[in-house]
């Protein structure tokens, strides 16, 4: 017997539907099988060709822009665990309300904060009234986001083009701050019921803001070089 439960959560109604039409055989052993011969029995010759293929695919679905976004992101000076929440923006696979509904089927997709609109990446981040509240904190936030039609994905990577970039090299930092301490906000409110607070919001931003420009600052002068671990142990996060 299929486990439709597990089938739901893994794949779409229609798949589902077309897996638990399938017949599993009982009265027989399991047997691995090679698909990529005829006889079913592994050859190197065919797994070669499978692997220059999928190389080729690759090459041919190279995308040189964002390959150039991806190293820009990955060399920025801040802490680790926030690039790879910025990665996870992008990627959009962030644990929102609507993410964890549409995949994990659990109920309800509103916001825990507003009560009012589906909580998506782009709402924790950038639409939300709480998220407003906190870039107006933020010198150039706003006028990033003046764009509407504009994607997470869309909306982080132009911040490297961004004027704002050019006068203030620590700008794009300050956003990334800004973006992490928001979400922080959003999974006390989710899992601790706090209220969420603007003020409080800020006033970690502009520490944490304080606490990495110092590290970069002592990095790039080889005062006290930190990696992301030893800067994780002077800030609150």
């Amino acid at each position: 017997m299929w486990k439709v439960t597990v089938l739901h959560q893994l794949f779409s109604t229609a798949d589902v539907q077309k897996i638990i039409r399938m017949k599993i055989p009982t009265n027989s052993t399991d047997i691995l099988i090679w698909t990529l011969t005829r006889n079913g029995k592994f050859k190197v010759k065919s797994a070669y060709r499978k692997l220059v293929e999928l190389k080729t695919n690759t090459v041919t679905a190279y995308d040189a822009e964002m390959a150039s976004f991806w190293k820009k992101l990955w060399s920025l000076n801040m802490l680790r665990r926030i690039k790879t929440f910025l990665w996870k923006c992008v990627q959009d696979i962030i644990p929102s309300s609507e993410r964890m509904t549409r995949v994990k089927h659990y109920s309800g997709d509103t916001c825990s904060m507003c009560q009012q609109r589906i909580e998506t990446t782009k709402h924790i981040v950038w639409e939300g009234a709480f998220s407003q509240a906190v870039w107006t904190s933020i010198p150039g936030a706003r006028i990033s986001m003046e764009d509407v039609n504009h994607s997470v994905s869309q909306w982080i990577r132009s911040w490297f083009t961004s004027n704002f970039s050019k006068l203030d090299s620590y700008w794009i930092v300050k956003m990334a701050n800004a973006c992490w301490e928001i979400w922080k906000e959003r999974y006390r409110n989710f899992f601790d019921g706090k209220k969420p607070n603007p003020i409080e919001v800020i006033r970690s931003i502009q520490y944490l803001n304080n606490m990495t420009g110092r590290s970069m600052i002592k990095r790039n002068t080889g005062l006290m070089p930190l990696n992301g671990d030893a800067a994780s142990m002077i800030v609150d996060i």
